[in-house]
């Protein structure tokens, strides 16, 4: 199993075919690999072209295949930062894999916890994916993120990027 998540950790493209049961295009296979290997990635594509399903399947590799790893999935509104977790849930729903790989609290729930005030998937390994509200960077504040998702950076205020969310 070790020599596999090496190999998937090499290759995102081939872990979002086999654990997640995606073939994607030429141009979201670009995007996938620069997500995993950039330090930084500004992704400036068309409405409806898939920047927050790319971000999606970047957070569910990235947890599964990296133990312990905090995901924070920030927005201006916390409604946006929402839309990516309703890709996380279809993910969710159409992978085994990923299923498999959450921490749910019984046997009935799903695992992913959705609420007006945050929402969050934990995985087995000690890996989670959270959406916090944004707001005015209170409910960020004291949060440790290894990878921070930005969705509309342009939007967010710069002082609450500087203050709050790099730090």
């Amino acid at each position: 199993p070790e020599k596999l998540i090496w190999l998937y950790r090499q290759l995102p493209v081939l872990a979002a075919e086999d654990l997640l049961g995606l073939n994607l295009v030429w141009f979201q296979r670009e995007i996938l690999n620069d997500m995993f290997f950039k330090d930084y990635v500004l992704l400036v594509l068309g409405r409806g072209v898939g920047k927050s399903w790319m971000n999606a399947i970047f957070c569910v590799l990235y947890a599964m295949l990296y133990p312990k790893t905090k995901i924070g999935l920030i927005a201006p509104v916390f409604r946006q930062a929402c839309y990516i977790f309703d890709f996380i849930e279809e993910l969710y729903d159409e992978s085994p894999y990923f299923r498999s790989a959450v921490r749910r609290q019984n046997s009935r729930s799903k695992g992913i916890q959705r609420t007006y005030q945050n929402q969050i998937v934990r995985f087995n390994n000690g890996s989670f994916i959270e959406a916090l509200p944004l707001g005015d960077g209170n409910k960020v504040r004291g949060r440790r993120y290894h990878v921070v998702i930005a969705d509309e950076y342009a939007q967010i205020d710069e002082e609450i990027i500087k203050l709050v969310v790099r730090p």
